[in-house]
């Protein structure tokens, strides 16, 4: 059985949010590692510097230092039931959040900085279906 993708009937935000390679980031596909089945976390679960890192490291030593910088990318599904954004939750807006993001996320960030209204309209209708 497969999970519903509820952002489907949101085409052009996604068609958007595809353009601007933040899937690279949050992958909309992950087949599950228990039943083979395609789930729709938009994450991939790794970890990146976005420049918000909360300065802790994975495990202490200087092999984990530079992960002190880095978050683990967190699922954007059911973004639209949360009003707390970011890892730290200090964000309470979707465009709050998006402007938030740096270091790895910058050039998707000016990507969408350079979105017409319209267009950031079509990307927060298909962020809220999720």
């Amino acid at each position: 059985m497969q999970q519903k993708d509820s952002a489907k009937g949101h085409a052009p935000g996604l068609g958007l949010v595809r353009k601007l390679r933040s899937l690279r980031f949050h992958r909309d596909r992950i087949t599950d590692a228990i039943g083979n089945r395609i789930i729709h976390p938009y994450s991939d679960f790794l970890m990146h510097d976005i420049g918000s890192g909360d300065g802790i490291p994975v495990l202490p030593g200087a092999d984990f230092a530079a992960t002190a910088t880095q978050i683990r990318t967190a699922p954007l599904w059911a973004l639209r039931t949360r009003n707390r954004l970011m890892h730290d939750g200090l964000s309470f807006t979707k465009q709050e959040a998006i402007s938030r993001h740096a270091g790895q996320a910058t050039a998707i960030r000016t990507a969408f900085d350079a979105l017409s209204v319209a267009q950031k309209d079509q990307v927060m209708a298909f962020l809220d279906s999720l």
